[in-house]
């Protein structure tokens, strides 16, 4: 009878242990395992941390995430972007912290070399993107500017 009892606590601590390890983080940033993750979009390894970004969006019991090694290439990915209750988060250039995309300002173009090529840094105001543009060239958008055709800013 004691036995019995033992085998069942243990057993409900094993499967509340076990549903904390899938419970859903709803939409907050993802740990990236830079050097081992691969990029949702083209395969390659995420491995420079100031140029990533990821796609978070809620589910039912699991959460969708997808990582990317270039700002240019979560922009690509549309179809991830528009899950319902998507949270799109970018690292910060400058800090690598991760910062709401929709809210970032943009260094885009000039000599910035970025993992695949889309010359996009992010940073968290407006001045540090005119730092970094003073430095690199190109121009400071906002995420609006980054999805919108250059003929319809």
């Amino acid at each position: 009878m004691i036995r019995a009892m033992l085998l069942l606590i243990l057993g409900a601590l094993l499967t509340g242990g076990l549903g904390g390890c899938a419970r859903n983080e709803g939409t907050a940033p993802p740990a990236v395992h830079y050097g081992e993750d691969v990029c949702a979009r083209c395969g390659m390894i995420v491995s420079d941390d100031r140029f990533a970004a990821a796609i978070v969006a809620p589910g039912d019991g699991e959460r969708f995430v997808a990582v990317y090694d270039d700002i240019g290439e979560m922009l690509d990915d549309a179809e991830a972007m528009s899950r319902p209750g998507a949270a799109l988060w970018v690292h910060d250039f400058n800090t690598s912290e991760w910062i709401d995309a929709r809210g970032a300002y943009y260094c885009k173009g000039g000599d910035l070399v970025t993992p695949m090529a889309s010359g996009i840094a992010a940073l968290p105001t407006r001045d540090a993107a005119e730092r970094l543009v003073a430095e690199y060239g190109g121009e400071v958008v906002d995420f609006g500017g980054l999805i919108e055709p250059p003929g319809q800013r």
